[in-house]
């Protein structure tokens, strides 16, 4: 079975909040507090673990990611953040397989 690599969001306290202030209040509203925020992602990665594949943490920096948004035309929203760690994924593996070369 191949392992598949799954891009997980990281954040500081600060991103946390400032990502969150970025997103609709309709996404917001019910945002985990920052300390559950970690224990759930912390369990997902347990899960994906558990099925054989690899969490990948993504640290998220809010002014690149404000700025891919820009650059892209998007509102930031949880759709284009799943969007933005995935290209940062598919960056760091493109990054990976160059050195090696």
């Amino acid at each position: 079975m191949q392992r598949i690599t799954i891009a997980i969001p990281w954040y500081t306290p600060e991103s946390y909040a400032a990502v969150l202030s970025l997103l609709p209040l309709s996404e917001r509203q019910n945002a985990p507090a920052y300390d559950r925020f970690v224990a759930q992602i912390e369990t997902t990665e347990q899960g994906i673990k558990s099925s054989g594949n690899v969490p990948c943490r993504i640290p998220i920096d809010v002014a690149e990611l404000k700025a891919w948004h820009d650059r892209n035309h998007l509102n930031v929203c949880g759709t284009s953040l799943s969007q933005f760690i995935q290209v940062k994924l598919a960056n760091r593996a493109e990054e990976r397989r160059e050195s090696r070369h």
